[in-house]
């Protein structure tokens, strides 16, 4: 999603200014269908395996940032913007791990469920390299007086859900840039 701006209408955040829309999971992984096809060949396993270890994964990330987004005035700022950012850096980790050369001191029995393993460790990390941005750089406010997203209660579509959000403003954290630093931690 794009926010155009002109010179009369300077760029602001957040850049959904009348609340980003509560959308259903399955819409949102939908919109990233090009992405998660990328990444499902770029991991290189077999179906199953994709299914059983790598899918549970993504869905779980969706649930927890749905269409926050990755910064407030840098690299995919938009909503929808961490997903989008996320799924990229897994792409990226998927293919850059078949250039790396690991486990020859495994028997070679071994090694292909090792570089499977350190395959898997890696594009999760990836995946999830800015999973605590919701934790330390913006509070989601609900519709309701009083209704904030509690990060560490549970992901934001199970807050939206519960409160019977239809919509969500974003505010950011005025010491986001110090809890940042220790949060990914």
């Amino acid at each position: 999603m794009t926010t155009e701006t002109t010179t009369a209408t300077p760029p602001r955040w957040p850049p959904v200014e009348q609340g980003i829309p509560v959308i259903d999971e399955q819409s949102l992984l939908d919109s990233q269908r090009e992405l998660l096809i990328r990444l499902e060949h770029a991991v290189g396993e077999s179906e199953t395996d994709w299914r059983s270890l790598y899918w549970p994964v993504v869905v779980r990330y969706t649930h927890w940032v749905h269409l926050l987004p990755a910064s407030r005035e840098h690299h995919h700022f938009g909503a929808g913007g961490l997903l989008c950012h996320g799924l990229e850096a897994a792409v990226a980790a998927a293919g850059l791990f078949d250039r790396v050369v690991t486990g020859m001191d495994k028997p070679s029995m071994e090694r292909a469920a090792y570089r499977g393993g350190l395959r898997w460790a890696a594009v999760c990390g990836a995946l999830l390299h800015d999973c605590a941005k919701p934790l330390t750089d913006v509070e989601v406010i609900g519709e309701t007086y009083g209704s904030t997203w509690n990060a560490l209660a549970g992901s934001l579509v199970a807050w939206a859900t519960h409160t019977k959000a239809q919509r969500y403003r974003l505010r950011g954290r005025p010491d986001r840039v110090t809890r940042h630093k220790h949060g990914g931690a």
